[in-house]
Order: structure tokens, then C-alpha cells, then sequence
């Protein structure tokens, strides 16, 4: 079947003319960052029409021309971040979204690889193929012959009975429970993503990665209205397996009473959702107890997996769709059973009549052989009952009489203070037996090495605890995961804790601006975006030190100091605070870095980071007199700048004090003293 006869619009024999009988026009040109109808990916899939699109990617109808079949092709195509180039079939991105947009793909692969591991599911539309083309990705379905659930409704009156719902979606409810043993999440359960094929199965398709199901995340959301749990609208919410207990939940309410529950958004101001019951009589209460719990709002409130759901729906139902019946009905071939053993029994009493006469003949002839008993056979039985009772109380006594010592402290060798240790030590052995069985393995551990951290770490929380240990890369994007303790596909039990390690991207780190940082803040910052912790400078330290005791001021920074190991033969990385005199600073404020601001600087070579902080000095103040000489002293430090004047011994003169100097400039008048009375009064002000 050659290209040129084909129809791009259902990949049917295309006959005479350019249209076809389906409706489609072989000349419609194609949408904007779509594929061309026509164009060959992998020299094997010729694409034809766009069928859907989400913030994801862009799913065609194509033909596999190596086996001859119509299959779909899903290209992850998040049109928020990239694009397609003009006549080309080339995706464009932005470099400020590359790394974002690597991750995401990433995901996207590993999801579609996820579920091809999952082919043998019957119920579920895996991928078939994956391809790397065109700097993106294409994963290739089934074509499924059939309709959605919701055209299927649309057909059957709106509404299914509960007798058809339990005959049909069992297989889907486990398909559904072993895809979430192997980590993978919808978040899309509607029935527009619910297709029932011509045989009359139902198979789950619509697969995204979870920034797409998710609100206000750097995709365009797509949740389905009546479907969506109420975590999917805040991207800071956890989700896990409840969030599809709340579709499939959702699903069934659709279906068995014909209405679309109310949006769970809107449920969240004024919840007055209906019970399937109180709409259709003939849903068993226990079914529409279990949906309701199923569409809980508060996540930790609902069912939590679709086996406890599939418990629910299903405990004590009979085939009508009512409960089973009552015990009567149960056991009602045992009653026939009793029925015949009674007859039986009537028809053995009618021969008892013939026996009677053999009753006394028994009796008659048991008499002469019984013998008078002695005296010893009279008393051997109380005796034995006497020595009983005498060893019981015996034994009690002794027991009393040991439980007294123990409490007075005077227990008996080999024994302990309560008297019953050994029967506990028998209990805990027994107990420490029966846990030391190897582990039951329940789940298998998914591939984790280059998702999203931050996103898988969300999705999986239900069922395993992730701990992330951030190093450096060059080759892997900002939080995408590196590596992982346990090996994909490997079992382990559901609830560990499996070790991993996320990238914290490129080791050329830029220093960070100072200005307004109080000394402590910044070295935190610094240590925070990977460089080494602050440590003060030695010289400064000891000369603190030195002032403290000389000048009884008390230091006002921190002195940290590095209590580590060093590697003598690793490259020294050093981040040292000093500090310096600055009054266009407050004290304890960052006033300097060396190397400035700006300077990208490789974390994992050797490096020095100087950070200076304003440690102003602060001027005492004192006050003397004198019987022959006045003196008077004004001083101003903190704010830049120092004055003074005063008479002493006939001189009097000024001081000036320029800023950010310690050294004082000062001129000298000879005046004759005005006073008997020498009088020195220093006044000081020192900024902060």
C-alpha cells in the first residue's frame, strides 16, 4: 500500500480526487507547530492528521508501513517552551528553557517506557515503539478500534446498571492497581480517556507526564472537569495513588448515575455532591458508601488505593446488584440436609419398640457380677483428691512467698526482681524468631536515574521515601536525578527509604551581591549556593582577642571555626571574614568581597573568598578636673567626622577627624587660661 493512495485523515486506500470518503482533504495544510501530513519519521511512520493535543505534545493517526497497520504517534511537543521551525520538522528551544525542557522529556521517555514494560497488561495502551527524532521524542501506540466511554454512554442511555459495571471493569481495576506497584500515576482517569473496544473491553490510554495534570506548573494544564482530585489545582499539593482513586471513583459515579460529579474545585467552597444512591435506588448502599469515601476532598481521608476501593465495591454484593442474602437463604441446602436426618431419625424411633425388651435382659445380667468394694477402694479416691488439693495450695503459697521477696529485695539466687523473667525471655525470643523472617517484598523499584526530583519524589511519597544527597554536574540538569540506591526493576517493600543523587547543576558559581547583608546571612548564602563555610580570618581573631583584654570590650561577631578533617592533598577552599574599618557601613554589615560580585567561581577547584565586615571602633568617655586649667574636648566618630576645642595651659586648638581615618589632625592657639579651675569634659558619639 503505497503513501500516495492513502487518506492522512484515517489512513484508509484513498480513492479518485483528494478528498475522501471519511471527509478529509488531502490539500488541508497543517496547524501551526504541527508535522506536515506526509512526512516519514524513522523511514517507517507516514503521520496524517492531528487527532489531540494537550501542553504535552501532539498525538497524529499514522501508518506503520513496515508492518501495514494504522497505528497513533504522540510527539512531546510542550509548546510553552519550545516550537517547531518554519517548513521544517525541527523543534526550536529557547536556551533559558533547555534545561527545563531536557528534564521534561526526559520524564516523558521514561513514562512511555515505564508502561512498554507493562505490555503484558490487557487493559492498558502501552507504547509499542519510541523515537528520537527531530530533538524530541515520539512514542508510538496502538490504534484502537472502538469509542470512548463517554461516546459509549452517549450510546446506552447515559448510565450503566451496577450488574454491567462489575461485570466489565475488574480487569481495569487491576491493570490499574499493578501500574501503580510499579510507581506510574494517570492523573487523567475520565472517560474520555477510558476506551472500549469493539470486543467490548475496557483499556486506559491518555498517559502524561505530571506537570500536564498538574495547575499552575510551567505546562499548560489539562484536568478534566468532575475528574480531577482537588490536589491536581495547586501544584504544592501531594499526589499519589488517591488521586486516581479519585478518577476511577468519579468514573463510576458518571456512570451509574448519569450525571458528572461536581467539580472538585468548586466543591472545595460548599461540598453538596449527592450520593449515587440517593439518585439511582438501585446502586447498592454499600457501592455508593464506597465511591463517596473514593471522592473524599481531604487526600488523607480517602481510599488510598484501588485495592482497598476494589475491598469496598465488591465485600458482600451478590450478582442482582443487592446485598447477599440473609443467613436463612445462605444455609438453606443445610436446612434441607437437617430435613432428611430428622425423617431419619423418625423412622429409626419407629423401631425402638422391638429393642425395648432387651433393656432389662442388659441390666438383669450385669447385676450378679458386681462385687461390694473394699475399704481401700472406698477411700483411694477422696485420698488422691486431698493429696491434690494439698500440693495445689502448697504451690501457691511457694509462689506468694517468692513474690513477697522480690519486692522487698530479697530475691533468690537465679532468680530476677519480678520472678517471671524467664517466661518473658521466652516470649521476646519467640517474637525476635518470628520477625527476623526476610523481608515480603510487594513492589518493584521504577527507573528514577534522570527524572525530576522534585516531581517524582511527590509522585512516588506514597510509597517510597526518597533521600537526596546534591552534587555537581556539568552534563545533568539542576534537580534531575543521577543516580539511585536501588536498581530499577529490582523488588523491594513498599514504604523504604532509597538513597539518590540529584544534580545541583554546572559548579561555576557566581558570588552574589553583599550590600545590605548582615555578615552571618551572607556567609550563608554563600554556603548555601555550594561554596566552603565562613571562618574567621586568624590574624583577626587573635587580635580581637588582644583588644578584649586589654580594653574590656566584648568582640560582636561570631569566630566559626572549621572542626573537619582537612585532605592535605584536596584543593583548598576557603571562605574568611575580616574585619574592617567602614562608616559608610553599620557594624556587622558586609562591606566587601574579594573577588567582587559577579565573579563565576568553580567550587570543586581551590578558591579563596575574602568577606569584610564594618567593625567601627567606639570611642569611651571620661571626664577629670583641675584647680588651674581649663579643658574642654568634643569628639565625633561615628559619623564620619571629629571636632574638638580646648584650653590648656594657655593653648587652645581643634581637632578634625576625616572619615574612615583613625588618625586625628589638630591645630594649637596660645591663649592665657581664664580660670583657677582646670576642668576636662570629653563628649564622644559613635555610630553604629
Amino acid at each position: 500500500m503505497s503513501e500516495q493512495k492513502l487518506c492522512y485523515g484515517c489512513m484508509e486506500p484513498l480513492g479518485e480526487g483528494k478528498v475522501c470518503a471519511c471527509g478529509y482533504d488531502q490539500s488541508t495544510p497543517a496547524a501551526e507547530n504541527r508535522l506536515k501530513p506526509g512526512t516519514v519519521l524513522h523511514e517507517r511512520y507516514l503521520i496524517g492528521k492531528e487527532l489531540e493535543s494537550n501542553g504535552e505534545g501532539i498525538t497524529y493517526i499514522a501508518f506503520d508501513k513496515t508492518v501495514g497497520c494504522k497505528v497513533l504517534v504522540r510527539e512531546y511537543l510542550p509548546a510553552q517552551i519550545c516550537s517547531r521551525a518554519a517548513d521544517s520538522t525541527l523543534v526550536n528551544v529557547e536556551y533559558d528553557h533547555l534545561a527545563q525542557y531536557k528534564a521534561l522529556m526526559a520524564e516523558y521517555t521514561e513514562l512511555n517506557k515505564a508502561l512498554a514494560r507493562l505490555r503484558s497488561l490487557s487493559h492498558l495502551n502501552p507504547a509499542l515503539d519510541l523515537i528520537s527524532e527531530n530533538n524530541t521524542t515520539y512514542a508510538v501506540f496502538e490504534y484502537l478500534e472502538g469509542r470512548t466511554l463517554l461516546e459509549y454512554l452517549k450510546e446506552n442511555a447515559g448510565e450503566l446498571s451496577w450488574n454491567t459495571v462489575r461485570r466489565i471493569f475488574p480487569p481495569l481495576f487491576t491493570s490499574l492497581s499493578l501500574l501503580h506497584n510499579a510507581g506510574v500515576l494517570h492523573r487523567g482517569i475520565s472517560p474520555e480517556t477510558i476506551y472500549v473496544t469493539d470486543k467490548g473491553e475496557l483499556k486506559l490510554r491518555g498517559f502524561c507526564i505530571s506537570a500536564v495534570r498538574t495547575n499552575d506548573t510551567e505546562l499548560d494544564a489539562e484536568l478534566f472537569d468532575g475528574y480531577a482530585a482537588p490536589e491536581q489545582y495547586f501544584a504544592d499539593r501531594q499526589q499519589g495513588t488517591w488521586t486516581d482513586v479519585y478518577g476511577i471513583c468519579a468514573v463510576l459515579y458518571r456512570i451509574l448515575t448519569g450525571c458528572r460529579a461536581t467539580d472538585a474545585n468548586a466543591r472545595q467552597d460548599f461540598d453538596n455532591l449527592i450520593p449515587p444512591n440517593d439518585m439511582n435506588p438501585h446502586v447498592p448502599e454499600k457501592v455508593s458508601d464506597a465511591i463517596m469515601k473514593g471522592l473524599e476532598l481531604d487526600g488523607q481521608k480517602r481510599i488510598q488505593t484501588v485495592t482497598d476501593l476494589v475491598t469496598l465495591l465488591f465485600e458482600d454484593i451478590g450478582t442482582d446488584g443487592e446485598e447477599k442474602a440473609n443467613a436463612t437463604m445462605q444455609f438453606r441446602p443445610s436446612d434441607a440436609q437437617n430435613a432428611a436426618l430428622n425423617a431419619a431419625a423418625r423412622r429409626h424411633e419407629g423401631h425402638r419398640p422391638e429393642q425395648i425388651p432387651q433393656q432389662p435382659v442388659r441390666n438383669v445380667k450385669s447385676k450378679p457380677q458386681q462385687k461390694e468394694p473394699t475399704v481401700l477402694e472406698r477411700i483411694r479416691a477422696p485420698f488422691l483428691v486431698a493429696v491434690l488439693f494439698l500440693l495445689i495450695v502448697g504451690i501457691v503459697i511457694y509462689a506468694f512467698i517468692q513474690i513477697m521477696k522480690s519486692q522487698n529485695g530479697n530475691s533468690t539466687p537465679g532468680t530476677t526482681g519480678t520472678g517471671w523473667t524467664s517466661v518473658n525471655d521466652n516470649v521476646e525470643s519467640g517474637l525476635t524468631s518470628d520477625t527476623t523472617r526476610g523481608p515480603e517484598y510487594n513492589a518493584y523499584m521504577p527507573k528514577l536515574v534522570g527524572m525530576n526530583y522534585p516531581i517524582k519524589r511527590d509522585e512516588m511519597a506514597s510509597f517510597v521515601n526518597m533521600e537526596a544527597e546534591y552534587v555537581f554536574s556539568e552534563t545533568v540538569p539542576k534537580d534531575q536525578i543521577i543516580w539511585q540506591e536501588i536498581e530499577e526493576g529490582a523488588p523491594f517493600v513498599s514504604g523504604s527509604t532509597v538513597k539518590v543523587k540529584v544534580s545541583r547543576g554546572t559548579s561555576l558559581i557566581e558570588i552574589p551581591e553583599y550590600y545590605g547583608y548582615r555578615l552571618q546571612t551572607y556567609l550563608d548564602k554563600l554556603e548555601e549556593l555550594g561554596f566552603a563555610k565562613g571562618v574567621e580570618d586568624p590574624a583577626a581573631a587573635k587580635k580581637n582577642r588582644n583588644n578584649s583584654r586589654t580594653t574590656g570590650t566584648t568582640a560582636t561577631t561570631t569566630t566559626t571555626t572549621a572542626s573537619t578533617t582537612v585532605d592535605p592533598n584536596a584543593p583548598k577552599r576557603t571562605v574568611v571574614f575580616k574585619p574592617t574599618v567602614n562608616y559608610k557601613f553599620a557594624n556587622g554589615n558586609v562591606c566587601g568581597v574579594d573577588p567582587k560580585p559577579g565573579t563565576k567561581i568553580d567550587v570543586l577547584k581551590e578558591y579563596e573568598i575574602v568577606v569584610y565586615y564594618a567593625n567601627n571602633p567606639v570611642i569611651t568617655t571620661a571626664s577629670s578636673t583641675s584647680s588651674k586649667w581649663g579643658t574642654t574636648v568634643t569628639t565625633a566618630s561615628g559619623g564620619g567626622a571629629s571636632s574638638g576645642s580646648w584650653s590648656a595651659g594657655g593653648n587652645s586648638g581643634s581637632t578634625a577627624q576625616q572619615p574612615g581615618s583613625s588618625t586625628t589632625k589638630a591645630s594649637v592657639t596660645n591663649t592665657p587660661a581664664t580660670s583657677a579651675t582646670r576642668r576636662t569634659t570629653v563628649t564622644t558619639a559613635a555610630g553604629q
